[in-house]
C-alpha cells in the first residue's frame, strides 16, 4: 500500500537514479527531453520522448519503459498561480485519520530545500511517544521536523552527568528556531517551573538571536539576560546557584537517617531549588572571558577568585545532576576547540550540528555524517546512546507560534498509559 512518485527535470549526470530504482517504476511519464534522458527514463531502444516537438506533448508508458507501452498524451496547462495554490493545498487535502495506518495523523510533505513548518500536534505527539515508550521521567526537547516519516525529532534531558548541549552552526536563522523549540519544550514540560538564563554574545548580524530574549518574554517562566560585558557576573550567578543546590543536597544527606538516599532526589529540598535551569551561552567566540586559560594546571599566583572559564567547567561537570543544564552555541568547531578544553567538551553529550567539513564532523561526533547534510538540514547526536538523527529546523516565521506553544498548558503525564 506504499506508492512512490518521483519527479525530476533530468535524470542524466549528477541527477541519475540507480538502475535498480528505475526498475521498480512501472509507470513512467516523459515530456519533451533530449535523447540521453529519453533512453534513461524509458529504455535504450525507446527514444520516443526525444521526438516530441510541441509543448504539452508527453508519453505515458505503463510497461516499464518498453516501446510497446508508449501512449502519446497531452498534459493540461496550469498558470503559476494555480500551481502554487494546488501545492499549498496538498498537506491539508488528504488526511488519513485511521491510527492503525497513519500514526502521525497528518499528511507528510517533505520540502528538502526549505525550513520546516511548525506543527504543535506533531511536537506533542513526539514528546508523548518518547515519554510512553522510552523514558517518562526525562524532559524531552523538540528540535525540528524529522526527515523520515516519523514524529518530530526530540532528545531527553535527565539529571545525569554530561546532559549538556552543544550547537555548532553559523546561520542564526536556523539556530534561532532550534533554541526556541528547546526552551519552549522545557517550559511546557516543567509546567513553567523552568529558569532561563541567557548569556548573549550574538554578533550584530545575528538578527534573530538578538530578537530571541524579547520573544521569550512570553514564556511563562523566570528569564534573566546578561550581555557580553557581564560575562563574569553571569557565570558567578549560575555557579552560586549550583553551589547552593550542592550544599542543600549534602545537608539533606547528612540529616537523613538512611544512607541510601538518592543524591539527585535530595538535591532540591525547597521548591525554588527544584526548578530546572537552562543556561544559554550564545556565540561562544565573542565571549573572550570564557576562553580557556592555558596555565597547564599550574594556576595563577595570588588568585583569590575563580575565573569564568573554570566556573563554566564546574557548571558543565556538576550542573546536570542538580538540574542545571547548559546549552552552548558556537559558530564552528575551530572556535569551540579554542574556547573549551577536552574535559569540558566531554560534558556536552548532546550535539546539534549544521553542515561542516568532514574533519570537523569527525572531531565532534567521530563520523563524517555532518559533512553530508543539506543546506536546510541539521543533525542531533547523543553521545550517551550513540544515536544520530537528521532533522529540518523550523522556519523563523514560526518562532512566535513555538513560544505560544511553550507557554501553553503543561503536557499531560502519560507515563501510566500503555504504549500504542
Amino acid at each position: 500500500g506504499i506508492h512512490a512518485i518521483l519527479s525530476s527535470q533530468t535524470l542524466s549526470g549528477a541527477y541519475s537514479l540507480p538502475r535498480t530504482t528505475l526498475g521498480q517504476m512501472a509507470v513512467r511519464i516523459a515530456l519533451q527531453c533530449d535523447a540521453s534522458d529519453a533512453q534513461i527514463i524509458f529504455s535504450d531502444d525507446n527514444p520516443a520522448a526525444a521526438r516530441l516537438k510541441h509543448p504539452g506533448q508527453a508519453i505515458y508508458n505503463d510497461a516499464g519503459g518498453r516501446i510497446e507501452g508508449n501512449q502519446p498524451m497531452q498534459i493540461g496547462w496550469l498558470t503559476k498561480e494555480q500551481q502554487v495554490g494546488w501545492l499549498a493545498e496538498l498537506p491539508s487535502g488528504y488526511r488519513n485519520q485511521d491510527p492503525t495506518t497513519n500514526r502521525l495523523g497528518h499528511c507528510v510533505v517533505y520540502d528538502g530545500n526549505r525550513a520546516a513548518t511548525w506543527d504543535a500536534a506533531n511536537a506533542d505527539l513526539a514528546i508523548a511517544h518518547a515519554s510512553q515508550n522510552i523514558n517518562a521521567e526525562a524532559l524531552w526537547c523538540v528540535t525540528g521536523e524529522s526527515v523520515a516519516i516519523h514524529p518530530a525529532v526530540a532528545f531527553p534531558l535527565t539529571r545525569q552527568a554530561g546532559r549538556n548541549m552543544l550547537v555548532v552552526a553559523g546561520e542564526d536563522r536556523l539556530v534561532a528556531p532550534v533554541l526556541s523549540s528547546i526552551a519552549a519544550s522545557l517550559v511546557r514540560g516543567t509546567g513553567a517551573q523552568l529558569q532561563l538564563v541567557i548569556l548573549q554574545g550574538a554578533k550584530p548580524t545575528d538578527a534573530w538571536a538578538l530578537k530571541l530574549p524579547t520573544l521569550w518574554r512570553d514564556l511563562s517562566c523566570d528569564l534573566q539576560v546578561f550581555d557580553s560585558r557581564n560575562t563574569e557576573a553571569c557565570l558567578k550567578n549560575v555557579h552560586e546557584l549550583l553551589l547552593q543546590r550542592m550544599a542543600a543536597a549534602d545537608a539533606a544527606l547528612d540529616d537523613s537517617p538512611s544512607s541510601a538516599i538518592d543524591p539527585i532526589d535530595a538535591a532540591d529540598p525547597t521548591a525554588e531549588l527544584s526548578k530546572p535551569i537552562l543556561f544559554n551561552i550564545w556565540q561562544l567566540g565573542r565571549l573572550r572571558e570564557l576562553r580557556r586559560d592555558e596555565d597547564f594546571g599550574m594556576g595563577g599566583f595570588g588568585e583569590s577568585e575563580m575565573k569564568p572559564d573554570k566556573r563554566l567547567e564546574e557548571i558543565l561537570r556538576d550542573g546536570p545532576s542538580y538540574g542545571v543544564f547548559t546549552l552552548i552555541w558556537g559558530e564552528n568547531y575551530s572556535t569551540v576547540a579554542r574556547w573549551l578544553s577536552r574535559t569540558a567538551l566531554r560534558e556536552l553529550e548532546i550535539r546539534l550540528l549544521m553542515q561542516m567539513s568532514g574533519n570537523d564532523s569527525t572531531h565532534l561526533i567521530e563520523s563524517i555524517a555532518a559533512s553530508r547534510l543539506g543546506e536546510q538540514v541539521m543533525l542531533v547526536y547523543d553521545e550517551a546512546t550513540g544515536q544520530e538523527q537528521r532533522f529540518r529546523p523550523f522556519n523563523t516565521q514560526w518562532i512566535d507560534a513555538i513560544v505560544s506553544w511553550g507557554a501553553g498548558p503543561p503536557i499531560a503525564d502519560n507515563s501510566s498509559t500503555s504504549p500504542a
